[in-house]
């Protein structure tokens, strides 16, 4: 995973198809798919599939993101807690990273 570069509309891409998983009930998401590539540690800086991954699923699963409801009203998301939903959106991901290898 290290070895495979992104351009950034495929960051993006990941990042959109993420959103998804992680709300596949809602028509507008409260956040964008940008700011789950914003990393928040130094060891994810870099364009690789691994990188990326890691950066995207620590948004997806700790959450504190700040964003906007779909009536504007300011939220930020929550975490992931109940160990089910942990392990849908991990395996998810992984599968998603894993399409990315084999691009």
């Amino acid at each position: 995973m290290r070895t495979v570069i992104l351009t950034e509309g495929q960051q993006l891409d990941f990042a959109r198809e993420a959103l998804a998983l992680r709300f596949p009930d809602v028509a507008q998401p409260p956040v964008e798919a940008g700011q789950l590539l914003e990393r928040r540690r130094l060891a994810d800086v870099g364009d690789d599939v691994w990188r990326t991954f890691n950066a995207v699923q620590e948004h997806v699963l700790r959450g504190g993101l700040p964003g906007r409801t779909v009536r504007g009203r300011a939220v930020h998301t929550r975490g992931i807690r109940a160990i089910r939903e942990n392990v849908r959106l991990n395996t998810g991901l992984w599968q998603l990273a894993l399409r990315r290898i084999g691009q």
